[in-house]
C-alpha cells in the first residue's frame, strides 16, 4: 500500500520487485479533499472499490519514501486495518522519526516498522 505520490510509488515498485518472484499488487491510497476551515490532519487516504477487497485477510506493507511527522504511515496502517488486513507493517527509505515515535510503530504494528536511513530531525 502507497501512498499516490511519484516517490512513494517508486519505491514501492522497488521493494515488491525485490521480494516477490511474481508480480505483486500494488494498491495506491489517493488523499480526501481537505475539509475547509479543518487542519490538513483532518484528510485520511481512499482507496478504489476494487482495491479494498483485495486488501482483505492478506499481510500489508505500507511504503513511502519518508516518514517526517508519521501522520502518512499512520493513515496508511489504520486503512489498511480497516479494510481487514491481516497483518500491517511499514517501512521507508529516510526516518525522520524520534525514536520512542519509531518505537512505537514498531510496537503497534504487528509486521514492524522499517527504515534504511534515520534522520531524527523534525521536519519544520
Amino acid at each position: 500500500l502507497v501512498p499516490q505520490r511519484v516517490r512513494g510509488q517508486i519505491l514501492g515498485r522497488a521493494i515488491a520487485k525485490t521480494i516477490s518472484e511474481t508480480e505483486p499488487r500494488i494498491v495506491t491510497a489517493r488523499r480526501t479533499a481537505k475539509v475547509p476551515g479543518k487542519g490538513f490532519h483532518t484528510r485520511s487516504w481512499v482507496l478504489r472499490k476494487g482495491d479494498q477487497a483485495s486488501l482483505h485477510g492478506r499481510a500489508v506493507l505500507v511504503v513511502d519514501a519518508a516518514a517526517g511527522h508519521g501522520t502518512t504511515i499512520d493513515r496508511l496502517c489504520q486503512t489498511a486495518s480497516a479494510y481487514g488486513a491481516s497483518s500491517v507493517a511499514a517501512a521507508v527509505l529516510i526516518s525522520r522519526l524520534t525514536d520512542t515515535c519509531e518505537q512505537a510503530f514498531a510496537r503497534r504494528l504487528p509486521g514492524g516498522f522499517y527504515w534504511l536511513y534515520h534522520l531524527p530531525v523534525r521536519p519544520v
